[in-house]
């Protein structure tokens, strides 16, 4: 019996190893989109290093063969007016070539700090306005001398004080300064640039609707950390920006496979949405260029995207490890095709691809190639068969495929509305589109809601007018068709539109009073509620919203599974103008919950941190005293502070009430919700009491004190007297 099983199993182990395995085709979705790609850069600093020759800068910014073609260049904004110049030089060669050029400042101007000095210390607060004033001053002047800036940011790392040019910022300064000060810039928005790209730094002006509208771009650095996604920045519609890293400094930057590593980096912050990559400085032993002006293997590497991949192009779907050691991007522009592949083995890769979706046919690709003997090798043509191409990848190598659609394809853009633009229902959405073909003319631009025909417009600009748009997310595309009948379909632009924010009853929430956690306001996502993720994962209750709610209809329900940034909003009436006393009913089962309340956008609490009760079904009550508040209609706003606590209701009280109250025996006939009261009228919670059950023991439960307390119907104007013996 043993012999017999001892050859089957040898049997079964020949035939493993000698039937070949193939892996699945990987799919390349030219209609799955991601992220538009603004540009691939570098930083030139001549205040502190020589200046890029004119022979650097051709190798920098040139897209011809040995080139890198960078399309961002990152300058500083000197503290000093005089050294302002500096910059223009090379900023106007890199103009030329096409490249955008953002600057950012390492430290305000000397006069502006709390210490006086332009290393650490921080901007005065009574400096913002002329600190702003300062940046757009810097705008005008590159401006006039023959710059359009991109962009400019408003402090290099500000949570990083170094014993040289710098200024420290805390969220809070960065929040205020946006809110207050940014809208004046005369040019795009960058923040905040932090050491290791923190993302709590600008998390408070994208969860504020009027420092968001003052912010462009999303930025930071890599020191210390790897990319990673910023889903909050993308849903605010933000760039993100990876705007200074060098993978390593103590090495040359011709040694190979390490060079390597600056490939999977801009790879993994492909993937990770970003819109832009910077590397540090553009010369330097480390860097693109070496001290000898020769573009380096670091330099290579990177150009395999910033020559190929060019501004406007769009991310498109593909699986990032298609097999083991290897990584792939993909994106397209115009009917355009470029694929990246990283290879890390230190063997030939072999993969198969699909290509779905794609609106000119891909007939086959330009193959170039960076590897230990190879400097962006022109290594000959991939041909493509119906949709369907293989690829021999070398060793430990970067391999760029680059298809170049012919001329004749008409190209189409809609210029108007933005992406993720938000309305209003029922809406009217205005939308517009730009087309050209290079040896004909347009016959006609056709608007499309999904795979639903809205409307065509025959004559330029192409426009359609799409009216009494109901409540919904829509995906918006134009197809442009030529007079020889070929066609090109834009990328597609998302859209928003909201019911208008109301109280979730139909009328407001009155203070004094309690106020239900789960019955915020309607309006939908960024409008009355921001929440992290579009799944309500409790499910209990709203489940066509995205806030997440637990419990059920006999027990009450409750929002739980709270990560910070996310907020919700209830539209409320304060009868009488004054202060009042607020509580909240909390309940988690860790120690990191917080959070804070807002009217009219002012902080009416402190960060309100959420004891541990042991379980998320134990619940306990916080209190405080809000400051005056005016009467009338508000909108009130629950900040999530810190991850994971429920929170079931908070309530109002003036801390007196005015009611006449019966005396009652313990045993109350009218089952229900009653509001306890102390004998000085200070609100101490509700109990809901069933048929039968005692009330003493309910508000027993309620309170550790002995004595007479008053409880209230909440639904009635039924109030009484009760003891309480402990």
């Amino acid at each position: 019996m043993t012999s017999m099983i001892r050859i089957k199993t040898t049997t079964l182990l020949w035939l493993l190893i000698s039937i070949p395995l193939f892996a699945a085709n990987v799919g390349i979705d030219l209609s799955s989109e991601k992220q538009k790609i603004t540009g691939f850069g570098g930083m030139n600093f001549p205040r502190w290093i020589a200046d890029l020759t004119e022979a650097q800068a051709d190798k920098a910014f040139g897209v011809g063969d040995g080139k890198i073609g960078l399309s961002v260049l990152r300058i500083s904004v000197a503290p000093v007016e005089s050294d302002w110049s500096k910059e223009v030089t090379t900023a106007k060669r890199a103009v030329s070539y096409g490249a955008s050029v953002f600057g950012t400042p390492w430290s305000p101007p000397a006069s502006m700090k709390t210490n006086g000095n332009i290393v650490k210390g921080e901007l005065k607060t009574s400096s913002y306005a002329d600190y702003a004033t300062y940046l757009s001053k810097f705008v005008n002047y590159m401006s006039t001398n023959g710059v359009d800036l991109y962009g400019i940011s408003i402090q290099n790392e500000p949570d990083w004080l170094p014993d040289y040019e710098s200024c420290g910022w805390s969220a809070t300064q960065i929040y205020n300064f946006i809110k207050n000060n940014a809208g004046v810039i005369p040019t795009k928005v960058i923040a905040a640039e932090g050491l290791g790209f923190n993302k709590a730094l600008t998390d408070p002006v994208l969860n504020d609707a009027t420092a968001a509208a003052n912010i462009d771009i999303v930025a930071g650095h890599l020191y210390g950390t790897t990319p990673s996604d910023y889903p909050l920045a993308r849903n605010k519609g933000k760039e993100i920006w990876m705007t200074e890293h060098y993978t390593t400094s103590d090495i040359s930057a011709n040694l190979w496979p390490e060079a390597l590593e600056v490939g999977k980096e801009i790879h993994n912050g492909m993937v990770s949405y970003y819109n832009a990559y910077i590397w540090w400085y553009i010369r330097r032993s480390y860097g693109l260029i070496t001290e000898d002006g020769n573009v380096s293997k670091r330099g290579y590497v990177m150009s395999h995207f910033s020559r190929f991949v060019r501004p406007g192009y769009v991310r498109v779907d593909v699986n990032a490890t298609p097999a083991t050691n290897v990584l792939a991007t993909a994106y397209t522009k115009d009917g355009n095709l470029v694929v990246v592949l990283t290879n890390s083995n230190s063997s030939t890769s072999n993969l198969t691809f699909d290509i779905k979706n794609a609106t000119t046919s891909v007939t086959s690709f330009k193959k170039y190639t960076t590897s230990s003997s190879k400097n962006v090798s022109d290594d000959g043509s991939v041909a493509v068969t119906n949709g369907t191409f293989s690829v021999s990848l070398d060793a430990s190598s970067i391999t760029t495929l680059v298809f170049t659609a012919p001329l004749g394809t008409p190209t189409v853009a809609i210029t108007a509305p933005v992406s993720n633009a938000s309305y209003e229902a029922p809406a009217t959405v205005e939308i517009a589109a730009t087309a050209t073909d290079p040896d004909g003319t347009i016959s006609k631009v056709e608007f499309y809601n999904g795979t639903t025909k809205l409307g065509e417009d025959a004559t330029s600009p192409y426009t359609y007018s799409w009216t009494n748009v109901a409540e919904g997310s829509y995906s918006i595309t134009a197809v442009a068709t030529d007079n020889e009948g070929k066609t090109a379909t834009s990328s597609a632009v998302t859209l928003q539109v909201h019911i208008p924010q109301a109280p979730y009853s139909g009328t407001s929430w009155t203070i004094p009073g309690t106020i239900e956690a789960e019955n915020f306001d309607v309006g939908g996502e960024g409008v009355a509620y921001q929440d992290n993720e579009t799944e309500n994962r409790g499910g209990a209750y709203r489940t066509d919203e995205g806030v997440d709610i637990e419990g059920d209809a006999t027990n009450g329900y409750m929002v739980g599974y709270t990560i910070t940034g996310e907020w919700l909003e209830y539209t409320v009436n304060v009868e009488n103008a004054g202060t009042y006393i607020w509580k909240a009913n909390v309940a988690s089962g860790g120690s990191t919950g917080a959070f804070h309340l807002l009217i009219d956008d002012v902080a009416i609490t402190d960060t309100v941190s959420v004891p541990n009760t042991g379980s998320y079904t134990t619940y306990t009550t916080v209190t405080d005293t809000t400051p005056a508040l005016t009467a009338g209609n508000h909108v009130m706003r629950l900040v999530v502070d810190g991850d994971y606590f429920n929170m079931d209701w908070i309530t109002f009280s003036n801390g007196t009430v005015s009611i006449k109250p019966e005396l009652a025996d313990k045993w109350l006939h009218n089952s229900g919700t009653y509001q306890v009261y102390n004998p000085l009228g200070v609100f101490l919670g509700s109990v809901n009491l069933a048929a039968g059950e005692s009330i003493e023991k309910q508000v027993g439960r309620l309170t550790s004190q002995s004595g007479t307390f008053l409880v209230k119907a909440k639904n009635s104007s039924k109030s009484y007297l009760i003891h309480v013996r402990k």
